[in-house]
Order: structure tokens, then C-alpha cells, then sequence
């Protein structure tokens, strides 16, 4: 065998000291135990998923600076979102770039305002989040990073609150109001999305209004 095939089957040495790699690893896993809480998760198919409150609370612990060095908007035939790389950045030095990407039909599939704030955003604190995962080196696939079908929009609990919401705090109306509203027993039997459930609820309002 030749000098250089002996070095290129040479085992690679860690740029840490091995005990050193373990004490950080470990002080990972401690500040995740310490500072994390169940808000700071949520359950998607069985297994929980950090959220971004989470991995904020772990850049402030570990000073992890992050910055965006590339955004476009995208366009696939009649879908359009946006697509950043962040860079997340130790005190050290190290850093390691991640991507994250949003589209108009996924904000709608989830019942979210396909505006371009929100898609910009999705995909903002999906980058964010990727490189801070990588950059501490968890290997932890975020919350905003998972799509979860729900079998109806209500079921969803950041739509549920907007919608009740606005339901009952800007409209005034009571639950069998609502219901009456979408001419429905429960908020399951309705067929609709729920930005067609929030104009039949504004309408009914409306039409009581002027009945008054």
C-alpha cells in the first residue's frame, strides 16, 4: 500500500478534545432540559417538535447570532413563496448556513393568509431554525419544518384561537350564534375553509346588525 493510501484510510481526527465534545454536548442537553418548557414544543404525529420559542431561548443561551446572506422569491407555475440561507454563527467563529423555504399554497393548505409577510416569514424562522439545529449540532428537525395535515382546519390550534378570536372578540358572536351562522351543529360538519367560514360569520354579523 502507498503512502498516500495510508493516509487516505487514516482515521480523522475530531478538532475537539473527545471529553470536550461530551462536556458540550452534554451542557446541550442540560440547557434543553433547563430552559425548555411544553410551550416550547408542539406534537405532530405522536412526536414532539421544538418550536420557535424554543430555539430562540437556545441562540440567546449559546450567543448564536444569525444572518440572512441570500433571499429570492420563487415562482412555480401558479405558486409563488420565498426561499433565504441563514447563517448561524457560534462565539468562535464556526457557522453553518441553512436554507428555508415557504410557498402560497402551503399557507393555505394551513388556513394562513397566503400574504407575503407570512410566506416570507415561514420561511425566515425555517432557516433560522435549521442552522441553529446544525450549528449546535442537535440533528433536530423543527416544528415549522413539518407539515401537519389536520382532518379538519378547527383541529389545528393556532387556527382555532384566530378564529375564535375573531369570532367572538371582533364579531361579538356567541357559539350558537356561530354555528347558526355556518348552519351547522358543530364546527367539523363545515365544508368549508376558514376563510369562508370568517365571511359568513362577518355577514351573519352584519345582516344582525341591520336587523337591529
Amino acid at each position: 500500500m502507498s503512502e498516500n493510501e495510508q493516509t487516505s484510510l487514516a482515521v480523522p481526527e475530531p478538532a475537539l478534545n473527545l471529553e470536550a465534545a461530551i462536556a458540550q454536548h452534554l451542557l446541550y442537553l442540560e440547557a434543553c432540559k433547563r430552559l425548555l418548557n411544553d410551550e416550547d414544543y408542539t406534537v405532530i404525529r405522536g412526536k414532539k417538535h421544538r418550536k420557535r420559542s424554543g430555539w430562540a431561548k437556545l441562540r440567546r443561551a449559546f450567543s448564536v447570532s444569525c444572518e440572512v446572506i441570500e433571499e429570492r422569491q420563487v415562482t412555480l407555475e401558479a405558486d409563488w413563496g420565498f426561499s433565504v440561507v441563514v447563517r448561524a454563527t457560534l462565539p468562535n467563529g464556526r457557522f453553518e448556513d441553512a436554507d428555508g423555504t415557504c410557498m402560497a399554497s402551503e399557507l393555505v393548505k394551513a388556513n394562513m393568509e397566503p400574504t407575503v409577510h407570512n410566506a416570507r416569514s415561514k420561511a425566515l424562522t425555517r432557516g433560522k431554525n435549521r442552522a441553529s439545529s446544525d450549528v449546535l449540532g442537535a440533528g433536530v428537525v423543527s416544528a415549522e419544518e413539518r407539515a401537519i395535515q389536520y382532518e379538519h382546519w378547527i383541529d389545528n390550534p393556532t387556527v382555532r384561537k384566530r378564529f375564535y378570536q375573531f369570532a367572538r372578540a371582533t364579531l361579538g358572536l356567541s357559539d350558537d350564534q356561530i354555528h347558526k351562522a355556518l348552519d351547522v351543529e358543530h364546527i367539523h360538519d363545515y365544508t368549508g375553509d376558514m376563510h369562508k367560514a370568517k365571511a359568513a360569520l362577518e355577514a351573519f354579523a352584519i345582516d344582525g346588525q341591520e336587523a337591529d
